[in-house]
């Protein structure tokens, strides 16, 4: 039930658990996204009984298409940490999300900065910045979900608050989304009709 929805949203989201985001005395490194994998940690509330979910192969896309990503501190476009073109920003996925590493340059006050905000606990989570080109809206029991499943991918960021954010408030939906949670239960109710006239 449901299907795929092609959008262009920009979108911002930010994370907070133990590997959020680590520094060392020559890298700073963290899971700018992680994915779906059934717990509720995973999932993110945007609504009533409405959730958002990444999928693992949400940003596949663009790290095979090698996209110029950059990584900036708190999301400040002036304080660039490291850029894939530059070949000082590297990306990869694994299991647990969408992972970055950059290497420290002690020479940068920008690198500088963050990594005395990390080690003094003052720079706790990570967070991404991309377009979602791509998402599945289902329905589980009561609950409205929205899976992302391909993200143009534009930015990656060790940042201040650790709480999920988005373009958004927590408590409302977008217009589209409304819309494509009408149209679920549109197609819900027609559903159920045809059962009913089938019998």
């Amino acid at each position: 039930m449901g299907g795929p929805i092609i959008m262009s949203e920009l979108i911002s989201r930010t994370y907070d658990f133990s590997e959020s985001i680590s520094a060392t005395a020559d890298k700073i490194s963290g899971y700018a996204s992680v994915f779906y994998d059934g717990s509720p940690k995973t999932e993110y509330k945007i609504g009533p009984n409405h959730y958002e979910r990444i999928s693992r192969d949400a940003f596949t896309g663009s790290i095979q298409n090698k996209k110029d990503v950059i990584a900036s501190y708190d999301h400040k476009y002036d304080q660039v940490l490291a850029r894939t073109s530059a070949g000082t920003l590297n990306l990869s996925i694994d299991s647990k999300g969408l992972r970055y590493e950059f290497a420290y340059d002690g020479t940068d006050p920008d690198h500088q900065r963050c990594l005395a905000k990390i080690k003094r606990k003052e720079v706790v989570g990570s967070s991404f910045t991309g377009k979602s080109l791509n998402e599945l809206w289902t329905k589980e029991n009561d609950r409205f979900i929205k899976t992302i499943t391909e993200i143009d991918l534009m930015e990656v960021a060790p940042v201040v608050f650790p709480a999920y954010s988005g373009t958004k408030r927590s408590d409302e939906l977008s217009p589209s989304e409304v819309r494509q949670v009408e149209l679920l239960e549109t197609e819900m109710l027609l559903n159920s009709l045809d059962k009913i006239l089938s019998h």
